[in-house]
């Protein structure tokens, strides 16, 4: 590039008075460019290939470091950081690698050419030169300075940002929730505040890289006046070859310096936050790995000495973490009644309240999550594990699994472990793939797998059989369904001698909690090691040892084998705050019945093998791939991009256009002179904007003689113009696209909201997300500096192409074909890089969404030992996205190439046509030295304004995947204008079902038939029936999550389809199947309107029994909790729950298996709060516990979507062979008879 300018020089002597330049040295000179710039084209593609091709390698390793990471985090660690932020740090973060490799070398590169042109300089102006220099290094001290302020801002933008992506995983995540609690409004709230907070960074950033760009074409203009303006002054004379040789030199380094060393440094400050904060996700704790004893084929067994401890940590400076995992740790606190069981009531001890006086920043609190363990289970016994809730059952679990770190003591494990969760996971995928999760599919096994597990009939019921696909989160499964898979994928697990199963029943209905029990846990299974955790107490009577735990300590059950029968003593051991040691009496105890069910007495073994042997032949659904649109962006999405602000829009098109004009309009009136072709200051002052040169010898309107003064001042005075024009519309074009970009969020994010369930169930997560972070992300930081830049090169480009036309007719000979060229092959790329950047949008999508289901999974993918298996998927999608990015750099290369090849050609004809024309008229050494000079400039900036151009073009098509979420099918309008319900409605909450019918999806089977039914005012309506039947679908055809297809839903009257949905859905209180907590305050996840006192607050959470634990948080009602709650056990979540349905005080309260996770003693409290509560409500309660309904008013009893029973308990129990009588049946000879007698006294 610098050896341009010298041959630049020698050529225009040619055109110079008195030349002494031949016509063949002429020649030789422009020939000797147009080969520099050949070999250039050559150099400079393989060169920037190659660093694109680093940064990608670097993204692509960090990411897979990132995944291996992941993989690793420990508890603590998942507990400190959220999902959102992982997966803000594989999408938003990493992308800086890609630049950083692009523009690396510049670092380099810019200052080295700068020694090399500072040199050249110095041979030609000499002193005047070290003007230029001080230009240069005012410009490089300010872009420093300008970068360090970047990267500060960066660093706070990343933050916000992260928290942006975290708010918006906790709401997609827990969509269903939100929409039954009609909490749009406040979470809109959250989110545009958050947004609100990164747009002001956005905002920083963006006026800092306004500056920066303004900057690099300024500082030509500077350097020019100050050189030129110093050599005059020191009295030495310009020439058209000198002046023209210097400013092509200058142009070097505006590329160089100008452009790519300012965009090297503001990369590099970008990747060094991202770096920083990708070590800090480094150095998050990672689990222990299990260690496993033994051979392979071991029978197994389990040995925990030494009094197992496990700790987790408590801070309390102003915001309350917990590094546990989410069923222990402080809400155990308000179990202050120790349960053993219901027999021994009178055992019960309090135990002293726990102080968090004088906590800071300083003291941190560390806490024992289990506290003297010691045991030893042998190959064939199967532990029972009990107690309250918070107690630490999984975590006793999860300390096997070493997901929780030991303070002391060992856990020896001989065998394979496998574990079954307590909240099911499952992944996107078919039901036979989350159940082989990895394993050989063996038809014999499998079959009896599915037979012990009691997913056959389901299979029957379903349209593909094994092969449905479960959707995001298992969303075409129950609860019941998804517990099933989770405990069929633990015992298909091949070799696995020990089984963690942390309390699989609790989803299911009694009868068939009662099967799996006998068939799986106690037949299948009988020969392994099975540690079982369960608040069913019938269960426990089949157990060889029985472990109660309680706060921070255990109750271990002594086993003494006598005449065959196991006798379980429970003893009392010392609780270190209650003082003294306490025993349980010696009498106590419970015998084992011997459990010997064959596998070959399964009478539905026979049945599934036919009809899987059937389904074999069925061809698998394939899972919906992300849209993506077809052919160029249309002009709508162009539209409604820039039409969100027409206002800012004019301004900026005004001020471009003055911007470009100003030069230009002063020039066509001063005019250009020269004299007996020599150039005077003006021209040498006025030659350095890309304006048209006109060159006139007189002009009446002007004086005969020019004071060189006068045109310093004149001259400074257009450079100071157009550099506040420069900036003014830098400015506001980035303002203008930040302000573009916060509408489209927001109009995105409204659309999400009033989308129906529908959508988010057939939608992962991680495809939503990809929109709010990578597109987001582009639409507020590429774009606009992107735009900008194909704005400004495209304005230069025109004037370079005019001025060479109008200097030299000639070049409009080459000028045309070359044209022609140029747009051809601009829409070849085009049509190709748009899909490539399409394929790449929706190839990043999958792994998100695998990210993302690895860290909601990760205590079941170690415990299968699977890391090694989803890192290679993980490889698998990185690989298939680094594909279709590796097409999008070999594109851009092959595009560049190209383009560089026509400047080349451009100039080299620029070049042949001035030495041909000088041989027929004189041509003035100025003119050609404009042209040339400039035309050189277009070498690279051709190109790369090209390139932007296109770039421009696949950006907007993450504004068109972002536009296409606005044209997402709403749900029924929130809010109806002119609605008159009564005052108070529901008054009563009398609910009737008129002929429902229900379809998950449009134009799928119903799920619902022709329900009809009439629940009174005040009523107690308990609803059972088998896994599947369509409890939790009639629940969500109540509050319209989804449309019903046909009948009618009538509260007190008024037919529900005709109300708004924040009517309808604020009117009914709900305590949801799967209770879910939001990360902010304790206050703001029960109150999260500010409808309601502190006292009522403190009030409900009093009623539920959770005031003493909430005092003892460090800023109480204020206290921070964690992403979804999860330093909460799944019971204690219920009670907030329970505590929010006893804020609204509505007329309606909906239980959708509330007390599935909870124990004996919570599930009372709920059952005791509720009646006390809401005696005048209508309560309809689905569970399958059938105590927690059998006192019911009525009782439901739904089978494959149709009303099968509907009346009091006692009168359905009196019924031979019906559907609720065979469940009680089933329940077990005691507990059927306990309920039979609770049925009679509640109609008595």
């Amino acid at each position: 590039r610098t050896t341009n300018p010298i041959l630049l020089r020698w050529l225009l002597r040619y055109f110079e008075v008195n030349s002494d330049v031949t016509m063949a040295s002429a020649y030789i000179y422009a020939s000797g460019i147009f080969l520099i710039l050949v070999i250039l084209t050559f150099l400079h593609h393989v060169l920037f290939y190659y660093t694109q091709r680093l940064g990608w390698h670097l993204r692509a390793a960090t990411c897979a470091l990132m995944y291996q990471k992941t993989l690793r985090l420990s508890q603590k660690a998942l507990a400190a950081t959220t999902t959102g932020q992982i997966v803000n740090l594989g999408s938003t973060d990493v992308i800086r690698f890609d630049w950083l490799g692009l523009f690396l070398h510049y670092l380099i590169l810019g200052p080295l050419q700068a020694v090399v042109v500072a040199y050249l300089l110095w041979t030609d102006l000499g002193v005047a030169t070290l003007a230029g220099v001080g230009v240069i290094c005012f410009v490089m001290f300010l872009q420093s300075f300008v970068g360090r302020q970047f990267g500060k801002i960066r660093a706070g933008m990343a933050i916000l940002s992260d928290e942006r992506i975290r708010t918006m995983n906790e709401v997609l995540t827990a969509m269903r929730i939100i929409k039954m609690y009609a909490w749009e409004k406040p979470f809109e709230k959250l989110v545009s505040e958050v947004r609100r907070k990164e747009i002001e960074k956005v905002l920083q950033s963006s006026i800092l890289k306004a500056c920066n760009f303004a900057m690099m074409f300024v500082s030509s203009r500077l350097l020019n006046l100050v050189t030129f303006v110093t050599f005059i002054y020191l009295g030495g004379e310009l020439t058209p070859s000198l002046v023209f040789s210097a400013v092509a030199l200058y142009n070097v380094l505006r590329t160089s310096m100008g452009l790519f060393f300012p965009l090297a440094v503001e990369k590099l400050s970008e990747s060094l936050i991202s770096l920083k904060r990708i070590q800090v996700g480094k150095k998050l704790y990672t689990s222990g790995k299990l260690t496993i004893s033994g051979k392979p084929n071991t029978c197994g067994k389990l040995n925990i000495s030494g009094k197992l401890n496990t700790s987790g940590k408590l801070n309390t400076s102003g915001k309350l973490n917990f590094y546990s995992n989410s069923e222990t740790d402080l809400m155990t606190d308000f179990v202050q009644n120790y349960l053993m069981l219901d027999e021994i009531e009178d055992h019960r001890h309090k135990l002293p309240p726990k102080s968090y006086q004088d906590c800071g920043d300083e003291a941190s609190a560390n806490m024992a999550t289990l506290q003297d363990i010691t045991l030893k289970v042998e190959p064939g016994q199967l532990l029972a594990v009990i107690g309250p809730v918070g107690s630490g059952k999984s975590s006793f679990l999860n300390a096997i699994l070493r997901e929780l770190p030991a303070s002391s003591g060992t856990a020896k494990v001989v065998g394979q472990v496998t574990y079954a969760g307590q909240v099911p996971w499952v992944f996107s995928g078919s039901i036979r793939e989350n159940i082989l999760f990895g394993e050989a599919y063996d038809e014999k096994r499998y079959n009896e797998v599915v037979a012990v597990c009691c997913l056959d009939k389901d299979f029957l019921s379903f349209e593909y059989g094994d092969l449905t696909l479960v959707g995001q989160r298992g969303v075409t499964l129950s609860g019941g369904q998804k517990a099933r898979v989770n405990l069929a994928r633990a015992v298909y697990r091949r070799g696995t001698n020990i089984f963690l199963l942390d309390d699989p029943l609790s989803a299911v209905d009694a009868s068939v909690a009662q099967k799996m029990f006998e068939q799986c846990i106690c037949g299948y299974l009988d020969n392994k090691i099975r540690i079982l955790v369960t608040h069913q107490l019938q269960f426990i009577q089949k157990a060889d040892q029985v472990m109660i735990l309680k706060e921070v300590s255990t109750d271990f059950a002594r086993v003494v084998k006598e005449e065959g029968r196991t006798q379980i003593t429970v003893v009392f051991q010392q609780i270190p705050q209650a003082g003294r040691l306490r025993r349980a009496p010696k009498d106590l105890f419970f015998h084992r019945r011997t459990v010997r069910t064959t596998f070959g007495a399964v009478k539905s073994v026979s049945d599934s093998q036919k009809f899987l042997s059937c389904i074999a032949d069925f061809v698998a659904p394939v899972e919906d791939e992300e849209e993506n649109a077809q052919g160029s962006v249309k002009l709508i999405i162009y539209k409604n991009y820039f039409i969100h602000n027409v206002f800012f829009f004019v301004i900026l098109v005004i001020l471009a256009m003055a911007d470009h004009t100003t030069s230009e309009i002063f020039y066509s009136t001063v005019a250009l002179s020269s004299v007996q072709n020599v150039t005077t200051l003006p021209t040498i002052l006025l030659n350095t904007s890309m304006v048209s040169y006109l060159n006139t010898t007189s002009n009446p309107l002007l004086p005969t003689k020019f004071d060189n003064t006068f045109y310093i001042i004149v001259y400074a005075s257009l450079v100071g113009l157009c550099t506040l024009l420069l900036y003014a519309r830098s400015i506001s074009q980035f303002y203008y696209c930040v302000q573009s970009g916060i509408r489209m969020h927001d109009k995105m994010f409204n659309a999400i909201l009033k989308a129906p369930m529908r959508f988010f169930d057939v939608n992962p997560v991680g495809k939503i997300l990809n929109r709010f972070s990578k597109d987001m992300g582009q639409v507020d930081e590429l774009l606009p500096q992107t735009f900008m830049d194909f704005i400004y090169i495209f304005c230069m480009i025109f004037s370079i192409l005019i001025l060479s036309v109008t200097i030299n007719y000639f070049v409009i000979i080459i000028v045309i074909p070359l044209s022609i060229y140029f747009i051809w092959l601009r829409q070849y790329y085009i049509r190709t890089s748009r899909d490539i950047k399409r394929m790449e949008g929706a190839s990043r999508s999958p792994v998100f969404t695998h990210l993302s289901n690895t860290i909601q999974g990760l205590s079941t993918v170690r415990a299968f030992n699977m890391q090694d298996k989803f890192e290679e998927e993980f490889h698998c999608k990185q690989d298939l996205h680094s594909s279709a990015w590796f097409l999008f750099i070999t594109g851009s290369r092959w595009l560049a190439f190209r383009l560089d090849a026509i400047c080349a050609i451009f100039i080299g004809c620029v070049a042949y046509f001035s030495i041909l024309t000088s041989s027929l008229n004189a041509v003035d050494a100025g003119k050609v030295g404009l042209t040339l000079t400039y035309a050189i400039l277009l070498m690279g900036m051709f190109q790369w304004g090209t390139r932007q151009s296109a770039e421009v073009e696949n950006l907007m098509t993450s504004v068109e995947r972002i536009q296409q979420y606005y044209a997402i099918e709403p749900e029924a309008p929130h809010e109806i204008e002119g609605s008159s319900l009564p005052q108070g409605w529901p008054n009563y909450g009398v609910i009737t079902f008129n002929n429902l019918s229900y379809a998950h999806y449009k134009d799928g089977p119903n799920i619902l038939h022709g329900i009809r039914a009439h629940i009174k005012a005040h009523e107690k309506v308990g609803i059972v029936g088998r896994t599947g039947a369509g409890k939790s679908s009639l629940i969500s055809t109540l509050f319209r999550l989804n449309e019903y297809s046909k009948g009618e839903i009538l509260i007190d009257g008024i037919d529900v389809s005709s109300l708004g949905l924040t009517e309808l859905r604020s009117a009914i209180s709900i305590i949801p199947q799967d209770p879910i907590l939001f990360a902010g305050t304790m206050r703001k996840n029960l109150d999260p309107f500010q409808l309601y006192s502190d006292e009522e607050v403190w009030n409900a959470l009093e009623q539920v029994q959770l005031k003493p634990a909430v005092q003892q948080l460090p800023l109480k009602l204020a206290s921070e909790l964690a992403e979804s709650g999860s330093n909460f056990s799944v019971g204690q979540r219920q009670l907030v729950c329970l505590a929010r349905a006893v804020l609204r005080k509505n007329k309606i309260l909906i239980i959708d298996e509330a007390t599935a996770n909870v124990d004996m003693r919570t599930d009372l409290l709920i059952q005791q709060t509720i009646r006390r509560n809401f005696r005048h409500c209508t309560v309809l309660t689905i569970a399958h516990r059938l105590h927690t309904i059998i006192d019911s008013d009525r009782v439901m009893v739904l089978d494959q979507g149709r009303v099968a029973e509907f009346d009091q308990p006692h009168i359905l129990l009196d019924q031979e062979n019906g559907l609720f009588s065979d469940m009680v049946a089933a329940s077990g000879q005691a507990e059927a008879k306990a309920l039979r007698e609770i049925a009679f006294n509640v109609r008595i």
